[in-house]
């Protein structure tokens, strides 16, 4: 023991008379954190939850991005929807003809006030608070506009429009007479019931010399038979009436050669009425027939079987839609692919008469009706009212229809039509705008009557030399990049 160290007494314990072990040192530890100083363990965390955060944050970003800058709606993000399965079906079409049904619903109920202000915005407007369809940047640029009662009437007088088909047919029919100013009372245009009650056709006379009508034919049969039946014999009885008149102009020219080809245009006239005559009776039994198949369909009334042989002028636009009722009656994609190719060969045939008759009549070819064939619109089981719908008119099924439209080759520019994409405008504003899971809210009908107006208004500007500056225009608009579009 050193001198300089005291030594440490052993003091016994008073209790039990023992004496206890020297008390060791404590060994040297680390200072405590200061306060507010985060543990180890506590900073990784907050460091890990700064990760995700931003990379929450980017993600978002990224699909808001997407969806400025996609030509089709981004689904991700879109208005709430209902679909079984995340490959859904999408039409993959170029230009306008695309981009014109582009948009997107209004994500609460407002009011759009029917003014020119609001024209280039919004494909529909009422007084009343509800969903109003938008127009994308791509349909402005390919000149999308809300058409007036009185812009319709202008662009479309003295012309014959022709719906045939489903109740999309039959609601886009109601819902042009209410666009052109023909039905004051907007909720009758809405249901279609002030226009035609049940499975009928019915025609219109408004104001300009418009003439529209449509006929109740549900199934691709049924809308083949209407372009061969109605529409062709019609053509063919217009071409030997204007080749008969051409000839009376001749005759005043020379009057030898004038009078023979009149007599002849004439012979071909009364002839070709007396052949869409019986070729109709022909094709009564078989139609009967065909009726008895597809469902209770009600006859053509009189009227209309007696305006074939007056041959009435040719239409202008034809619309087309026949897919609910294959969909739930027969429920094929197969079938109803072949139907469509039969389909396309009568609209060929159509087309060529109605050359034909503007050849006759002195015009250019290439001028016959525009066909306009709708896909099918999203269908939403959970409203529907029956169990066979619930099981028929899936989803999935919507999808395998569209595909077989687009498979058929009916399309342009290989097919007869062109195409009115009902999908994305329906399946966009969801079970909300859906009556009873197959039929939809006036406001939907509005929109896509717009679009149907738009489209025919596209297919005009996209044909004949003369128009050529204005594809130019718009096909640049359709390029430029999405920081020149003007916001919304």
């Amino acid at each position: 023991m050193s001198l300089g160290t005291p030594a440490r007494r052993h003091t016994p314990n008073k209790r039990n008379g023992t004496t206890p072990s020297p008390t060791p040192m404590p060994a040297a530890s680390a200072p405590p954190p200061a306060a507010g100083q985060p543990r180890g363990d506590d900073a990784a965390a907050d460091r890990r939850r700064l990760v995700v955060l931003a990379a929450g944050v980017l993600t978002v970003w990224a699909l808001l991005l997407a969806a400025a800058v996609s030509p089709r709606p981004l689904f991700l993000i879109s208005p709430p929807i209902n679909r079984r399965a995340a490959n859904f079906f999408l039409f993959k079409r170029d230009g306008c003809g695309q981009a014109l049904v582009q948009g997107s619903w209004t994500d609460d109920c407002r009011s759009v006030r029917c003014t020119d202000a609001t024209q280039l915005e919004f494909a529909t407007c009422a007084d009343t608070p509800r969903r109003h369809w938008r127009f994308s940047q791509e349909a402005k640029a390919c000149g999308a506009r809300r058409l007036a009662p009185a812009d319709a009437r202008q662009r479309l007088a003295g012309q014959r429009l022709v719906f045939a088909g489903d109740s999309i047919a039959r609601n886009l029919a109601a819902h042009a007479l209410h666009a052109t100013g023909g039905d004051a009372t907007p909720a009758a245009a809405g249901t279609a019931q002030g226009i035609v009650v049940g499975h009928a056709d019915f025609q219109h006379q408004l104001e300009g010399g418009i003439e529209l009508e449509f006929y109740w034919a549900p199934y691709p049969s049924n809308l083949t038979g209407v372009l061969q039946r109605r529409l062709a014999p019609a053509a063919a009885a217009q071409r030997g009436a204007a080749a008969a008149g051409g000839a009376e102009a001749g005759e005043e020219r020379q009057a030898g050669e004038g009078a023979a080809a009149a007599g002849e245009a004439g012979a071909e006239a009364r002839a070709a009425a007396a052949a869409a005559a019986e070729q109709q009776q022909q094709d009564r039994h078989q139609e009967d027939s065909t009726r008895r198949r597809r469902g209770l369909l009600q006859e053509p009334s009189a009227a209309a079987a007696s305006q074939l042989a007056k041959g009435r002028r040719q239409p202008s636009v034809v619309l087309l839609s026949a897919t609910l009722w294959h969909l739930l009656h027969v429920t094929s994609p197969a079938d109803f692919q072949t139907e469509l190719g039969l389909l396309n060969a009568a609209a060929e045939g159509y087309r060529r008469a109605a050359d034909e008759v503007a050849a006759a009549a002195g015009g250019a070819a290439g001028t016959a009706p525009r066909l306009v064939l709708t896909s099918s619109t999203e269908t939403f089981p959970n409203r529907m009212r029956t169990q066979d719908k619930r099981q028929s008119m899936t989803p999935a099924n919507v999808d395998a229809y569209n595909a077989a439209i687009e498979k058929a080759g009916v399309l342009d520019p290989a097919g007869s039509f062109s195409l009115l994409d009902l999908f994305p405008l329906t399946q966009q504003c969801g079970e909300e705008c859906s009556t009873d899971g197959v039929h939809s809210s006036p406001e939907v009908y509005d929109a896509a009557l717009q679009m149907l107006l738009n489209t025919v208004a596209a297919d005009a500007v996209g044909s004949g030399a003369a128009a050529r500056p204005e594809r130019r225009r718009r096909r640049r608009a359709l390029l430029e990049p999405p920081h020149a579009w003007p916001r919304r």
